[in-house]
């Protein structure tokens, strides 16, 4: 399983080049049940800046009332992820399209919440101390993001086990896969084309197309290199080339098995996702 650094599309919408398993990342701390959603912004700080947060508990949720195996058992998911490096162990099971949706976007917002946070930490460092009134509107800003940020880290903690001293790898079970095309009236329409019944079909798709778009990418450099033309092009999908025989065999094989077209858009929505964590390094 080949995890991708989160924080992706996952709706959850994402173009199906996205893998089986990806980290999520790390974060967390002690559960704030009175949060129902992630926060976006908050008020402004005038506390001096400070580190980020430093949740460093046990991821917690309300499922780890019981064991990983029991969870495992009661949500037919495996209780464990085989890795190298070290297994992940399951921590929780995230059930229905619209708590992965919830999932999704919660990542998506803390990954930039976080990024934020280290680019402000850094112009803070880097400002010369004779320019009080420049560090001061950047300790202000530090602050509300680190404060919103805490937040929400009580949030992901309390409904997905979300911790900053771990690692994470999401599998999803159960989604369907959407063909994006433009309708009639010019709009982006949606239409169902395959749904996933279990992680293994899932990452069997995902496989399929990956090998397909990586000989796609490497017939573009074939023939640009062929006509004189060295310049990579941004978007694999756009430009013609003549399939080559093992591509020719995996689109039939992803057209005959997953009613997917390698060559077009399409979005993933989530319905059963399951979280394993272990120790950051």
């Amino acid at each position: 399983m080949k995890p991708i650094v989160f924080i992706p599309t996952i709706v959850i919408s994402c173009c199906l080049c996205t893998v089986i398993g990806y980290k999520l990342g790390s974060q967390s701390k002690e559960a704030d049940k009175s949060q129902s959603s992630i926060v976006d912004d908050s008020k402004n700080a005038t506390t001096p800046p400070s580190q980020a947060p430093n949740n460093q508990g046990q991821p917690q949720t309300p499922q780890q009332s019981i064991s990983p195996d029991d969870l495992a058992k009661a949500k037919n998911v495996p209780a464990k992820l085989e890795n190298p490096q070290g297994d992940f162990t399951l921590v929780a099971v995230v059930e229905g399209a619209e708590a992965n949706q919830k999932l999704s976007q919660s990542l998506k917002v803390v990954g930039a919440q976080r990024q934020r946070l280290t680019q402000l930490s850094k112009q803070y460092e880097q400002t010369p101390a004779d320019s009080a009134q420049q560090k001061e509107l950047l300790a202000g800003q530090i602050n509300q993001i680190r404060k919103t940020l805490e937040t929400n880290l009580r949030f992901m903690s309390q409904n997905f086990a979300y911790s900053l001293s771990y690692n994470y790898v999401l599998v999803p079970h159960l989604a369907t896969m959407m063909r994006v095309r433009q309708g009639e009236d010019g709009k982006a329409q949606a239409d169902v084309a395959y749904e996933f019944k279990d992680a293994a079909t899932y990452e069997s798709c995902q496989k399929l197309r990956e090998q397909y778009l990586k000989l796609k990418q490497e017939k573009l450099k074939q023939e640009q290199a062929t006509n004189g033309n060295t310049e990579a092009s941004e978007s694999p999908a756009s430009p013609t080339i003549t399939p080559s025989p093992e591509m020719v065999e995996l689109k039939e094989k992803l057209m005959k098995d997953f009613n997917c077209d390698p060559d077009q858009n399409y979005q993933v929505h989530f319905k059963k996702t399951a979280i394993y964590a272990r120790p950051a390094r």
